[in-house]
């Protein structure tokens, strides 16, 4: 997506350094709506997770990107992972700490890969989660990671793993409940809100299957391109929807299987100079997480 804007921006200027923060700290704030508490018999759903458990993620994310005029871009990041609960503290939430194992990415080249990848195993990364699967806070430090597009891969990755991190409802629900999220999240310095359904396919002890349902959109807003002239004063709105699945086991702080596919319009505008320039991308994504 970004290589496409950045290639019709960069037609009318010299392209600007991309910079990235030495850590990303995200307070969350997410609104949960029961819906439908489905039918009995009914049990709340609550993480129980023992200190020391450790889980072996591997996260891939598919996108396809096109825009007209031009060819589409095809790309798939797949990043490994290591996360260990250290602590459960006085209020039931679960610290989690991150290590990166290993990092792909398709059409790169190798030696480039395995620099990042050196890179990743200085990051430091923590998440903080409630029993009832919120993300009361994440912390990833950056300062170790030199490479803005190494740096740019991890944001959006860790940015698909909090939204596939889906809080329970409150009270006690039973198979077809259903209950709806709102979160918001930052892509490009966008503000998209994320809209996300859940409905409780089957629960059978700590087994728990979900179906996904999510709405993405923003209004036209400033936007931040990498790669983009640095006098490129640019603007951008998303719009998108997306269906998925997630197997939770409540033992495990995360969902052992989960596949999620969107699709989206992204709109970007561009002053150059006085010139207006526009791209409409359309953008197909595809992001499947394991653990065990």
């Amino acid at each position: 997506m970004v290589a496409g804007v950045a290639m019709l921006l960069s037609a009318a200027g010299s392209s600007a350094s991309t910079t990235h923060p030495a850590s990303v700290r995200r307070p969350h704030a997410v609104e949960v709506e029961l819906l439908d508490r489905g039918r009995a018999p009914r049990e709340a759903l609550r993480l129980a997770v023992p200190v020391g458990t450790v889980q072996h993620l591997e996260m891939t994310q598919r996108t396809v990107a096109s825009s007209r005029g031009q060819g589409a871009q095809r790309n798939t990041t797949t990043l490994e992972a290591t996360q260990t609960l250290v602590e459960v503290d006085a209020g039931g939430n679960l610290h989690l700490r991150y290590a990166i194992d290993d990092l792909s990415v398709s059409g790169a080249d190798e030696e480039a890969v395995q620099a990042a990848v050196a890179e990743l195993r200085n990051l430091s990364a923590e998440l903080v989660v409630s029993p009832r699967n919120e993300i009361v806070s994440s912390d990833v430090d950056l300062s170790g990671v030199t490479d803005p597009l190494v740096a740019e891969v991890l944001t959006q990755l860790t940015s698909q793993l909090e939204q596939l991190s889906q809080p329970f409802p409150g009270p006690p629900v039973g198979v077809g409940a259903r209950w709806r999220t709102t979160t918001s999240l930052s892509v490009y310095n966008i503000d998209v809100r994320v809209d996300t359904t859940y409905t409780l396919r089957s629960h059978d002890g700590n087994t728990v299957e979900l179906a996904i349902r999510l709405d993405q959109r923003a209004a036209r807003q400033r936007a931040e391109i990498p790669g983009a002239p640095a006098d490129a004063q640019a603007t951008g709105r998303v719009r998108g929807r997306g269906v998925g699945r997630q197997t939770v086991d409540l033992a495990l702080p995360v969902a052992v299987e989960a596949s999620v596919t969107a699709r989206a319009t992204v709109s970007f505008q561009a002053l150059l100079a006085g010139n207006l320039r526009s791209v409409a991308l359309d953008l197909t994504q595809r992001f499947d997480q394991t653990a065990r």
